[in-house]
């Protein structure tokens, strides 16, 4: 099957980021950017240190060629040990 116009390489970007939710989202680190990703993608990020708290993690792809985006999230909850 081939892949869609979308998937080939090196015309993606890839920029995922978590937010602390609270009344409203707040940043928390600095956003990952990957440059030309694979169709299929894995990730795994420590929450040791992390404060309690509800947390939505971004993820948005953007067309290199037309800047076209698509973004999903999920949210998450950090607990207390």
């Amino acid at each position: 099957m081939p892949r869609s116009r979308g998937l080939l390489p090196g015309r993606l970007n890839l920029a995922r980021r978590a937010l602390l939710a609270g009344e409203s989202l707040v940043p928390a680190g600095s956003p990952q950017i990957t440059d030309d990703p694979s169709p299929v993608q894995g990730w795994s990020f420590p929450l040791a240190g992390w404060p309690a708290g509800n947390y939505r993690l971004v993820v948005t792809l953007t067309g290199q060629e037309d800047s076209q985006t698509a973004t999903q999230h999920l949210d998450f909850e950090v607990t207390a040990e």
